[in-house]
């Protein structure tokens, strides 16, 4: 559903005065399901809970369970729900003026070790984050003193614990109606911990010690040979006592496996972070009696072809158009979407984005792709494809073999622009390389083993809810050069920068608004991005659970859903 921009910022705002008294998630956050269930408010057993996300250490410092534990084990300050309203997670909140943002920890928040949540640890946590170069927050807070902080750069004038440890106070230099949205996307870390590894650069923190969390859960095991995480509900968990006595988490090889798994009663549902099931899995699951079908909007954007617009090929937004109207997105969404898809834009921004507005859709037009490549000197070769003084008009597309989605998708990209007269390589990697090669992070460690590493020319992404959502919003850090771990379409234009600066530093609802609708009309009119398609997100649980909660970064799994289950 669309909505008018300004009525959603507005929201925004007035949720976050409205949400400062406490308590749990709203009934907006629940998920609409084609199945249902009887409820019941005892407390089951066991919820097993099934994931093709690769898990070797089960610490916080591996991204794959860092990202599970944050539905289980940990917290987040304050929770999106994907209608725009927030609502207290760690710490209730109240906002004046967009510039003052007062977070108060909830009451009877403890860790599993015993120790009570305080709001120092949130103060750590932008701390280590700046420390340990997490750049997707970029908070610049210095350690507190007496009281007060010194600030060295840009974010906060100031940040404040009270004496009694519960509060922290945090006055931006300039007002941002989108702060409580980066803060969403934070897990707090716990200060009586990991205080011991701040100033060590590649500090290795003991398993138990990373484990520690402050969630509906806690951290029972983790067996590498039996593929399992088990996780047990904790009694004294301030938002109420989850509904499921333990949580196990099958590790799964693919996501088929997983699939077949659900279908058979072995497991209750399945977890993935950000993406939504296959559309092949859902269509062999709407038939089991014993499955529910869960579909939500989403933010994310499950399928992107990213440009390189520094590389000599895409370069050109002539070639950049050319291959967006060599491509059929109907098939892209019958191949890979669900029967929510829709038409992409010329913007990839979904329009579920607070900020959205709506630009052309993209469409196949051969002749289009014709008149443009004509008009650069390119004539079609005796194979049928275009070529200049002798070269073919050729790329590389790089994409992760490791995910067998897009495996297929790289595939139907190059048979599309292939047929279409544009030559496509292959250069499928494993996730490791993958990432060396499509972000400025991985790409800057990889060069310092291997002077002749290659940033890629074109690539297929997945962009997340969260990553959608950070330091203003609107996909910005997927497309911005200067975005230290991010940025992979290399774009510094002077249009983008000022639409980017604009959505990151607005103190009003008009400005911001104003701004999202600059940064939209460049992606359109440049072209940096295409998303292949935009769908709502389809997962699936066993039919016997029910009150499931959205979360617009976690999805269904997160402490609303854990404290309400019904089954």
């Amino acid at each position: 559903m669309k909505r008018n921009t300004s009525t959603l910022l507005l929201l925004v705002l007035t949720s976050a005065a409205l949400s400062s008294c406490g308590g749990s998630s709203s009934s907006s956050m629940e998920a609409s399901s084609l199945g249902s269930s009887s409820e019941k408010s005892a407390q089951t057993e066991v919820f097993r809970l099934g994931t093709a996300a690769e898990i070797l250490t089960a610490t916080r410092e591996e991204y794959n369970y860092d990202i599970l534990s944050a539905s289980l084990t940990q917290m987040s300050p304050v929770y999106l729900g994907n209608d725009g309203q927030y609502t207290p997670g760690l710490f209730t909140f109240d906002v004046k003026d967009a510039k003052v943002f007062t977070y108060s920890v909830q009451k009877g928040a403890k860790w599993d070790d015993g120790e009570e949540v305080t709001a120092e640890d949130f103060l750590f946590t932008l701390n280590y984050a700046d420390k340990k170069e997490s750049k997707n927050y970029l908070h610049d807070v210095t350690t507190q003193k007496n009281g007060k902080t010194t600030v060295t750069a840009r974010k906060y004038e100031s940040a404040i614990v009270s004496k009694d440890k519960k509060t922290l106070t945090l006055t931006l230099a300039s007002p941002d109606v989108r702060e409580l949205s980066n803060i969403a996307t934070i897990r707090i870390l716990p200060k009586h911990i990991y205080e011991k590894y701040e100033d060590a650069k590649e500090a290795v923190i003991p398993e138990k010690e990373s484990r520690v969390g402050c969630g509906a859960y806690s951290f029972v095991s983790f067996s590498s040979s039996a593929n399992k995480i088990v996780f047990a509900a904790r009694d004294d968990f301030f938002m109420g006592t989850p509904k499921a006595k333990r949580v196990e988490v099958e590790l799964f090889e693919n996501e088929t496996a997983a699939v077949r798994s659900l279908s058979e009663g072995e497991i209750d549902g399945i977890y993935k972070y950000s993406k939504g099931l296959e559309a092949t899995a859902v269509a062999s699951l709407k038939s089991n009696d014993n499955v529910s079908i869960i579909s939500y909007a989403t933010t994310s954007c499950p399928g992107v072809l990213t440009f390189n617009t520094k590389s000599a090929t895409f370069s050109d937004l002539s070639i950049r158009e050319a291959v967006a109207y060599s491509l059929d997105y109907s098939a892209f969404a019958k191949a890979f979407g669900s029967e929510f898809s829709v038409t992409p834009e010329r913007s990839f921004v979904p329009s579920s984005t607070v900020g959205y507005v709506k630009t052309p859709e993209l469409r196949k037009n051969l002749d289009k792709v014709n008149e443009i490549l004509v008009s650069k000197g390119y004539a079609k070769d005796s194979e049928g494809f275009y070529e200049k003084e002798g070269r073919r008009l050729s790329f590389p597309l790089t994409y992760n073999s490791g995910k067998a989605n897009f495996v297929r998708m790289a595939g139907l990209v190059k048979t599309e622009l292939e047929e279409a007269g544009i030559e496509v390589t292959l250069d499928g990697e494993e996730t490791s390389a993958y990432n060396a090669k499509v972000s400025h992070k991985f790409y800057q460690e990889a060069l310092s083993s291997n002077p002749s590493a290659e940033f890629m020319t074109a690539a297929l992404y997945g962009y997340t809810a969260a990553g959608m959502s950070m330091l203003g919003g609107l996909g910005n850090i997927y497309v911005d050069n200067a975005h230290p771990v991010q940025g992979g379409a290399q774009v510094d234009d002077a249009e983008f920068i000022a639409a980017r600066d604009g959505i990151r530093n607005a103190g009003t609802v008009e400005a911001y608004a104003s701004s999202a609708k600059a940064m939209q009309e460049f992606y359109a009119a440049k072209l940096p991005v295409i998303s292949l398609y935009n769908d709502s997100l389809l997962t699936a649980t066993n039919k016997k659970f029910s009150s499931f909660h959205i979360d617009a970064n976690w999805g269904i799994y997160n402490y609303a859903t854990w404290t309400s289950l019904s089954f």
